[in-house]
């Protein structure tokens, strides 16, 4: 509700910027914060501010090359281009406006301004992207939280790791690693594994051994964050198969839970029953291998699975 008050005064705060200069000028707001980025671009048209468009994304690219890649896709998919786009931070401007010309036949110009009513209008991009931004990280707080609370953990979950086993082709096995930093999934840390000793035999719970002894035998060598929630794709069996191997590798501290998605089942070690979440809470929603790509496949098996048979 707050939100959308602020979104409205927002608003109307805009609409009452007005001059006299006909030209179309675009004015770009941007912010990122842990690979969470929003960027928003304030338009003016005929000498009024005449909309907002705010995007929320998320982006693993350089801190450097951040905006550029936001301003690459959205100027990319618009047909009329403004005549002046004014930004808050430097870029290759140079090769920039180089691609813009080739898009669109003719020169955009590229400005950063220093004072006046043009730096106003960039700082009101900027505040909206700092609301949104701070906005959309407070709910993923809250989201961590109930996570805790629902799965009874000792320490709010911001690293998450979790495992799915997939069987592609009918003969090979691999596992997929997904990793969620502060509620907000990490793809540059997403991982697959071939499973090595299964030679061709479908064992779910072998799979989960070696794939858990790798990632955390590794983790150990090299002094890695432990995660603060490990999530297992499956119900007690496959449960009790990471714990076995997490408890030789002395990481029995590490809180995990099973996850049966298809009855929204959770898995914990403490539990004799699993623990049912009401579809609409609010922990549910941030549990990463709902919202991973299911990878169970049926025919052939990828190009890069048949490569490393």
């Amino acid at each position: 509700y707050r939100d959308r008050i602020v979104a409205i005064e927002e608003l109307a705060a805009e609409q009452k910027v007005v001059d006299f200069i006909g030209e179309e000028r675009d004015y770009i707001g941007f912010l990122s914060r842990d690979h969470l980025a929003c960027g928003v671009i304030l338009q003016m048209r005929g000498g009024k501010l005449v909309g907002r468009e705010t995007f929320l994304f998320e982006d693993y690219s350089p801190d450097s090359e951040l905006m550029l890649h936001f301003l690459t896709k959205y100027y990319s998919n618009m047909e009329k281009l403004p005549g002046t786009i004014y930004l808050p931070e430097k870029i290759d401007s140079k090769l920039y406006t180089e691609f813009l010309a080739r898009l669109t036949g003719k020169k955009i110009k590229i400005l950063y301004p220093q004072k006046g009513r043009n730096t106003r209008l960039v700082a009101m991009a900027q505040g909206a992207a700092l609301e949104k931004l701070s906005s959309s990280e407070n709910n993923q707080r809250q989201l961590l939280k109930a996570l805790q609370k629902s799965l009874h953990l000792p320490a709010v979950p911001n690293k998450i790791e979790g495992f799915d086993i997939a069987h592609l082709g009918g003969r090979d096995t691999v596992a997929s690693m997904v990793t969620f930093l502060h509620g907000l999934p990490h793809k540059s840390r997403y991982r697959q594994f071939r499973i090595r000793s299964l030679k061709g035999k479908i064992d779910d719970y072998q799979a989960i051994k070696e794939v858990i002894a790798r990632r955390y035998s590794r983790l150990l060598n090299e002094n890695q964050q432990k995660p603060d929630l490990i999530l297992i794709d499956g119900g007690r069996g496959q449960l009790n198969a990471a714990l076995s191997i997490l408890s030789a590798l002395g990481l029995s501290s590490i809180p995990v839970a099973g996850l049966a998605k298809r009855e929204e089942q959770i898995f914990l070690p403490q539990n004799p029953e699993p623990l049912i979440l009401e579809p609409s809470s609010p922990a549910l929603r941030l549990l990463p291998l709902r919202q991973a790509p299911h990878h169970r496949r049926r025919g052939p098996a990828p190009l890069w699975a048949q490569a490393v048979r």
